[in-house]
């Protein structure tokens, strides 16, 4: 995985293999709590994060009285955010909460498998992956194709081949999907080289 730091602005970009985030609804709250939504939403689209997007989250989460889904869905939203600005302790930390608070949340599962991905935790990142996907996730095309890049970096190009095509199936059509597929494919065909 390539990583391009630029210090200046507090942007950290990661090619290309970016796992897919997914932000969780506030209905409650202030336009802090849903701007912090829609941070969340911008960062996946563009594929970075910047310090900047966690200061509403952070403002609500410490000035607002929000209600215990509410909260949840805040912190679920700044733990992504934050670790897509390479914050994983505090990610990790807001998942927990997160999650304490709506055990069995597909979304949050999926989002700290994200957290154990950056971190090279792929193991926790499938066993997390597949408990989303077995609760029923709202975009389980996105789940597929993170499995598919948490296979790949561990080897397994047939496994990764298949989440991607899953994915597909799920999704036809995905830009993403199809270009990882693409590649997998590629280092499939590519001769074994001598040890």
């Amino acid at each position: 995985m390539k990583i391009l730091k630029c210090l200046s602005l507090g942007i950290i970009l990661i090619f290309p293999l970016t796992v897919s985030a997914q932000s969780m609804r506030v209905f409650g709250g202030d336009h802090y709590a849903r701007e912090c939504q829609r941070n969340v939403e911008m960062a996946n689209n563009l594929e970075f994060g910047s310090r900047g997007f966690l200061e509403p989250c952070d403002y609500v989460l410490e000035n607002i009285r929000l209600d215990p889904r509410d909260r949840a869905a805040t912190l679920n939203n700044r733990g992504v955010l934050r670790y897509l600005t390479q914050d994983y302790e505090g990610a990790f930390s807001d998942f927990d909460q997160a999650s304490r608070i709506i055990p069995d949340s597909p979304t949050i599962l999926a989002n700290r498998g994200n957290a154990y991905y950056y971190t090279g935790q792929l193991p926790l990142a499938l066993e997390d992956y597949s408990d989303a996907l077995e609760l029923g996730i709202s975009r389980p095309h996105a789940v597929y194709s993170n499995m598919g890049i948490v296979y790949e970096q561990m080897g397994n190009l047939r496994e990764a081949e298949y989440q991607y095509e899953r994915a597909l199936e799920l999704m036809p059509g995905w830009e993403k999907a199809q270009t990882l597929l693409q590649r997998v494919r590629q280092k499939l065909e590519e001769p074994a080289q001598p040890e």
